[in-house]
């Protein structure tokens, strides 16, 4: 869409950039509450 003006470029790029800071944050949470260590007393 962003070919065809409808929107702009710049928005694509902060719509992706931060898609993926969400994305990393989520699986970096899981990965560490997924963990076998007591990191946060173990919840």
């Amino acid at each position: 869409m962003a070919r065809s003006g409808a929107i702009l470029w710049g928005a694509s790029y902060l719509t992706i950039t931060g898609n993926v800071i969400v994305y990393a944050t989520l699986f970096a949470f899981f990965a560490m509450m997924d963990s076998e260590s007591d990191y946060l007393g173990g919840i």
